[in-house]
Order: C-alpha cells, then structure tokens, then sequence
C-alpha cells in the first residue's frame, strides 16, 4: 500500500505493518519440446467429432 496524500494514513501506516510478512514469489516455466512430423492430408486428420453419437 502505498499512501502519498493523507496525513492520517502516514501516520497510521506504520501502525498496520509487519516486520515478519515476506513476499513469496514464484515462476513458471514452461518448457517446449520441438518434434518433426511428417505432413497429412487435410482428409487423414482425425476430428474432435470422429465416432461421436448425439444422444436422443
């Protein structure tokens, strides 16, 4: 928090603040293996669709 124009809140900032409060931070790493593939035919790609029955 951060409080530049009240006189109030500079004073009773203080008051409200931890000595023993850390801020733990963390990464995230994602990591990306290439691979090569050999092409297809537009018609030899399976579909999210493929062998699905509507229900009735």
């Amino acid at each position: 928090m951060v409080f530049r124009d009240s006189s109030i809140c500079r004073f009773s900032a203080p008051l409200f603040r931890s000595r023993d409060y850390q801020r733990n931070e963390t990464e995230l790493m994602i990591i990306v293996t290439p691979y090569i593939v050999k092409s297809v035919k537009p018609n030899e790609i399976a579909k999210p669709t493929d062998g699905f029955t509507p229900r009735r």
